[in-house]
């Protein structure tokens, strides 16, 4: 018996499934290089608490980074990257987001600051 061959559209199914996301959505993190791909998978797939609990490349599970090696590497087949190079622009995308996550407490933190004054106001009983 002949076994049918999985189509591309079967493969990115598979990937989607993995990164727990539909597949069009997959399919729109596409950019022009493999390394810009992977970044806007991580962007996408990483929840806030992944990003801040980041240390290193372990913190990311395994299946989730095959499945964007897997899927960027079936997407951009006239292009050639190493797993190193494709963990680095997970890597970076991680801290780059991770960043923005700390700006953003920051921010809340300078717009609602408690002030000495608050608690110069506190009745004690």
């Amino acid at each position: 018996m002949f076994k049918a061959e999985e189509t591309e559209e079967d493969q990115y199914d598979k990937y989607a499934s993995v990164l727990g996301i539909p597949t069009a959505r997959l399919l729109l993190c596409a950019r022009g290089t493999m390394t810009k791909t992977a970044r806007e998978i991580v962007k996408l797939v990483l929840t806030p608490e992944q990003v801040a609990a980041y240390k290193n490349k372990d913190d990311v599970p395994a299946e989730i980074r095959a499945a964007i090696h897997g899927f960027v590497r079936k997407y951009h087949l006239t292009q050639v990257c190493t797993d190193r190079t494709l963990n680095e622009a997970i890597r970076s995308a991680i801290n780059n987001e991770k960043g923005k996550i700390t700006k953003h407490e920051e921010e809340s933190l300078l717009k609602h600051p408690q002030s000495a004054e608050d608690d110069e106001n506190t009745v004690e009983e």
